[in-house]
């Protein structure tokens, strides 16, 4: 038994609280034989993980797929990265257990308030300044190289 193609939509990098994600992952018996199992998606942020959605007990036939889909709507989240964790109990006798556990991460970013410069913004403007002005120093300086030139 094993988890694959976990898919979030949308991205889950660099979004702002608020975004509702839909989370899909597929159950596979890799095996030849009927086995009975389930799967949970729990989401974890600072050590707490709560369970999202379960994915009952069934008997899957020998390579068949059962689908888990959820949502999390992170209105009133703190930026942060959350973490989703998908279980699948290991069975007896399943000797590749390395899928029966996978993660996936969600990164929200705080808010920039409208008409304010971030700090890279800020960087990168103080930088063009003072290039500039090194520029335009250095251009008065090779003009007028010395008074005494004409003489």
């Amino acid at each position: 038994m094993g988890i694959e193609n976990l898919d979030v939509e949308p991205s889950p990098i660099g979004l702002h609280p608020g975004v509702v994600f839909t989370i899909t992952a597929v159950l596979h018996n890799l095996g030849g034989l009927s086995e009975e199992s389930n799967m949970t998606l729990t989401l974890t942020v600072a050590g707490q993980a709560q369970p999202l959605a379960f994915l009952p007990s069934a008997l899957m036939k020998p390579y068949s797929t059962r689908t888990l889909t959820a949502t999390w709507d992170s209105a009133g989240k703190i930026p942060n990265v959350y973490r989703l964790d998908f279980f699948t109990p290991i069975l007896e006798n399943e000797t590749k257990i390395g899928n029966n556990h996978k993660s996936y991460w969600i990164q929200l970013i705080p808010f920039q308030p409208t008409g304010s410069l971030s700090l890279l913004g800020v960087a990168g403007i103080s930088v063009l300044v003072v290039g500039a002005g090194g520029f335009g120093v250095s251009f008065l300086r090779k003009r007028n190289n010395n008074v005494d030139d004409a003489l």
